[in-house]
């Protein structure tokens, strides 16, 4: 079967990235930070390339997740400090905030919030109102104290990484579907 869900790993495919060959590569031809994430995380399946897509929006590229990432991926994560939970939402993803999704899930398992609520959340960072963020900081941390899995201290990190989003980050659909016609016009 030749298609690109058998492909995933195609070494010719992704060599082409590699080697900074992007003139006619979906989303990736025109952006010099993407070319940037291409030549250090050296994506090599459709995961990590949605996760190139979503690093390169201008929320997490401001928010520095794109160089922790880089790190993570490079060097091992170094979960030292980092809560289980945190880690359990995180690990796909090197252990760096990429998707609003994982935002979400922080929210509802982390400080308690419904899925309405974090949905909600969610919403105010696509609108970019960063006005209702900061009335959600306090909530946020509270439920987290509430509940115990991380510290004040890392919660006020959580937070600080998820307002960065605030700017403008990628649901994982919308990243995944922008790399399987990244992948098919490599």
């Amino acid at each position: 079967e030749d298609n690109i869900y058998t492909k995933d790993g195609d070494p010719k495919a992704y060599d082409i990235l590699h080697k900074g060959l992007l003139t006619g590569i979906f989303q990736m031809e025109t952006s010099d930070s993407a070319r940037d994430l291409i030549a250090k995380i050296k994506p090599s399946t459709i995961s990590e390339l949605s996760d190139v897509s979503a690093l390169n929006r201008p929320g997490p590229l401001q928010a520095g997740l794109h160089t922790q990432y880089i790190e993570n991926k490079t060097n091992g994560i170094d979960a030292k400090g980092m809560p289980q939970k945190v880690m359990d939402i995180l690990s796909r993803t090197y252990g760096v905030l990429t998707y609003q999704e994982q935002v979400m899930q922080l929210c509802s398992e982390l400080a308690g919030f419904t899925l309405k609520e974090a949905d909600d959340i969610r919403r105010a960072m696509g609108k970019k109102d960063a006005a209702k963020m900061a009335k959600i900081e306090k909530s946020f941390i509270a439920g987290c104290n509430k509940f115990g899995y991380v510290s004040e201290e890392q919660a006020a990190e959580l937070w600080h990484q998820m307002t960065g989003f605030a700017e403008y980050a990628f649901n994982a659909s919308h990243s995944v579907a922008y790399s399987f016609i990244t992948y098919a016009t490599m």
